[in-house]
């Protein structure tokens, strides 16, 4: 039982630290893809700089077209200057 407990645990503290880690998501909008992604770029890279971390670039791929026809984009800065790839 004692081992179920902490297992429990555990996963409580994952879920909960996750988001600490994952980084910020900042979103971009725009009328073509690209210039979502660069909306949204823009976001990241100052909050990046905010905090002296880095940031992944947008895809354009995976940018959403919305019901009016804009597109609305996503790029994520790192929370921890650990997690950069430098």
């Amino acid at each position: 039982m004692k081992r179920q407990a902490k297992n429990v645990s555990f996963v409580l503290l994952a879920l909960v630290a996750m988001p600490a880690f994952a980084g910020k998501h900042h979103y971009g909008n725009g009328p073509t893809r690209e210039s979502a992604c660069a909306a949204a770029e823009r976001r990241a890279a100052k909050a990046a700089a905010d905090k002296g971390t880095c940031y992944d670039s947008c895809n354009v791929n995976t940018c959403k077209k919305l019901d009016d026809g804009t597109f609305t984009c996503e790029a994520i800065s790192s929370n921890h200057p650990g997690s950069c790839r430098r």
